[in-house]
């Protein structure tokens, strides 16, 4: 996630939510200074399964604050370890032929020696009726 777009980090409280369970990609809701925002089900919404290294059951322990159409939104992290100022030098749009099976939420890759990284675009995570229905839902 490009750091320029995260509003804040927090550490995660509980996840809450109404008393039906949340639509995906929806895991619930969090309190952040009494405003009740929805926090994404990231792992569900980009079909991750727990991997062998998964080692926290007990959720993530940060959200990542973000906004999507306007609108602050939660992205849950097991952990954020450093945050880097990035120059646009080292960032190349995705090719619209990348083979990831998430290349629909990649807007930039990060190149960094022999290495990329794969950034989320936020707007690009949800689906225009997915954006519909939970920003209706939360109005």
């Amino acid at each position: 996630l490009d750091g320029a777009l995260v509003r804040e980090i927090v550490k995660c409280p509980d996840i809450g939510g109404p008393l039906t369970p949340p639509a995906k990609p929806l895991a619930g809701y969090i309190k952040v200074r009494d405003m009740l925002v929805p926090i994404l089900d990231l792992k569900g919404l980009l079909r991750k399964k727990k991997g062998p290294n998964d080692t926290n059951d007990s959720g993530p322990t940060r959200a990542l604050l973000t906004t999507i159409s306007g609108h602050i939104v939660a992205i849950p992290a097991d952990a954020v370890s450093d945050i880097e100022e990035i120059g646009a030098e080292r960032l190349k749009e995705a090719p619209s032929d990348l083979r990831l099976p998430l290349k629909k939420y990649v807007s930039y890759i990060l190149i960094t020696g022999d290495s990329a990284s794969y950034l989320l675009d936020p707007e690009r995570l949800l689906t225009a009726a997915q954006k519909k229905k939970l920003f209706q839902d939360e109005s």
